[in-house]
């Protein structure tokens, strides 16, 4: 798929926040050094990582499966669970699923794109999700060793979660559309 200047933009925005914003944090701190400052570094820091980590991998897994058109849907990971519809339907899922922010929507238009691409584009994202789930929850390891080790945690556990919606989208959505390329198929 053709990088579309949106999101070219987008990615060059999302690596200069992931620089500027530590930088920023960085001088904040040793310009007034007192809780409010450090806690405000922390917390810029903390975003600028969300957002290198989020390009890097996103970007990363996108180059390795550029090329990989064809997924086994009967793997034991792409293959749903019997405890997920259970608790899809616990979450709500169809209810919020609508309100979800999607970076680039357009990598899953079932109107402009034939149903397999979805596929892939949906196992790719919830690789990508995945992936990133683990990245954001590494600075708990680091914790103790800031000034406010609870902002950290609750931090990373939010940005985790926030991601965790986005592997589960992919999963509630992806046995609808195998469905449907089987009934087209016949």
């Amino acid at each position: 798929m053709k990088t579309s200047r949106k999101t070219l933009f987008t990615i060059i925005l999302i690596i200069s926040l992931s620089v500027l914003l530590p930088c920023g944090a960085i001088v904040l701190d040793f310009a007034f050094a007192n809780d409010f400052t450090k806690c405000l570094s922390l917390i810029m820091c903390l975003t600028g990582y969300n957002f290198f980590v989020r390009t890097i991998i996103g970007q990363t897994v996108t180059f390795f499966l550029r090329n990989k058109n064809h997924f086994n849907l009967e793997s034991a990971w792409l293959r749903p669970k019997k405890f997920e519809k259970p608790l899809y339907r616990f979450l709500k899922v169809k209810k919020w699923k609508k309100h979800a922010v999607t970076a680039i929507p357009e990598q899953f238009d079932l109107e402009n794109l034939p149903l397999e691409t979805v596929i892939k584009n949906m196992i790719q994202a919830e690789l990508v999700h995945l992936i990133i789930i683990f990245a954001v929850l590494i600075p708990i390891l680091f914790a103790r060793q800031t000034v406010f080790p609870c902002l950290v945690v609750i931090g990373s556990v939010f940005s985790a979660v926030w991601d965790m919606q986005y592997v589960i989208l992919q999963r509630y959505n992806r046995p609808k559309i195998v469905r449907l390329i089987k009934d087209l198929k016949t």
